[in-house]
């Protein structure tokens, strides 16, 4: 038996929580393209990097190609989040989710603003071994100019856990 520090949670605690913040996501708005396609050539640059933390399946990644470097994705044979899609499932990948998430973003149309920035860097930015081990690979076969890093990112000081393997 292993004392627990006071501050770390009972695993019925963590689940519970997951549970709540599931059901605020469920409950909140998703991000609205059309903000995002009003500031898109305010925010084009010559030379471009996106961080992604918590890039989870890379759909947000793919949107910012889409938007700013769509030559490129299209080159690569995807031009929209229902292309990343195919190639997350063309993966077949044990123990990773497919899905597409509360917001529904592999269903998102392509951006409405599609400009180019002749460089493009993604540096992404995921906590779960299966998820970083997808990116890595989405990266690799889709040809993404960037890194996907295995780390979790955040505002506050401190140790991090997450799962150490895949699922089952």
């Amino acid at each position: 038996f292993k004392a627990r520090a006071p501050s770390t949670p009972m695993p019925s605690q963590s689940l519970s929580r997951c549970r709540r913040g599931l059901a605020v996501a469920r409950n909140s708005s998703c991000p609205a393209h059309a903000w995002i396609d009003a500031v898109a050539p305010l925010l084009l640059e010559p030379q471009m990097t996106f961080i992604n933390a918590g890039a989870n399946k890379g759909y947000q990644v793919a949107e910012f190609l889409q938007r700013f470097h769509s030559a490129a994705a299209a080159s690569a044979g995807w031009r929209t989040n229902a292309d990343w899609l195919a190639a997350i499932k063309a993966f077949r990948p044990h123990g990773v989710l497919t899905s597409c998430g509360v917001c529904m973003t592999c269903q998102s149309p392509a951006p409405a603003v599609r400009l180019h920035a002749p460089s493009v860097r993604v540096h992404a930015f995921e906590l779960t071994a299966c998820n970083h081990w997808l990116l890595k690979n989405l990266f690799e076969r889709l040809s993404v100019p960037g890194i996907a890093h295995h780390v979790a990112v955040t505002n506050r000081s401190g140790l991090v856990y997450g799962p150490s393997r895949c699922g089952g």
